[in-house]
């Protein structure tokens, strides 16, 4: 707080940090205050909070909240991100295998929210049946895709190989004889 008080991102941001890493996200009264200070260190102009960091962070809350497409998002951007200040500095993060087991489990919960039951004989809701089907075989196509990515720079990253093994538990025998 104090370093906040100085006009530095750096405060609101390791406070929000701070918040995330004892819990205090996952208590009722407590959840949003993790998310106010990052908003408060993303209003910082000079200097601004570095974007992966804000992304990083911002997608594991979204992940915590249960806004898993706000989630998948901001992982992505961590991924996908390349600003010549990150150019500069050495920077790519497309290469880090914990963001993209965080982003395949952020997948793996979005296939999850897609509940399926016995495909209905009525037409009608046989057609959105598929369309949930097909939405959630695409989500754990996608996790796949992460996962087998986060490997290749880890390839004995226990969190990943977990995670393989829950969405080859989602997906039918079918689907895993095509991958």
């Amino acid at each position: 707080k104090e370093v906040e008080k100085l006009g530095r991102y750096d405060g609101a941001l390791n406070l929000a940090r701070a918040f995330n890493q004892e819990g205090v996200v996952n208590e009722p009264k407590l959840k949003d205050d993790a998310v106010r200070a990052l908003a408060r260190a993303v209003g910082f102009a000079k200097p601004r909070a570095p974007s992966w960091t804000v992304a990083w962070l911002s997608g594991i809350l979204h992940q915590q909240q249960n806004n898993h497409k706000a989630a998948e998002q901001n992982f992505r951007d961590v991924l996908d991100s390349k600003t010549q200040e990150m150019v500069d500095r050495g920077f790519d993060f497309s290469l880090d295998y914990r963001v993209r087991v965080m982003l395949a489990q952020t997948l793996f919960d979005q296939a999850r929210g897609v509940r399926l039951d016995e495909p209905p004989a009525d037409p009608a809701a046989l057609k959105k049946y598929e369309q949930r089907k097909t939405a959630r075989t695409a989500y754990l196509d996608a996790a796949v895709v992460e996962v087998k990515k986060a490997l290749q720079g880890d390839p004995e990253n226990f969190r990943a190989h977990y995670l393989l093994s829950q969405v080859y538990k989602e997906l039918t025998n079918a689907d895993l004889d095509r991958k």
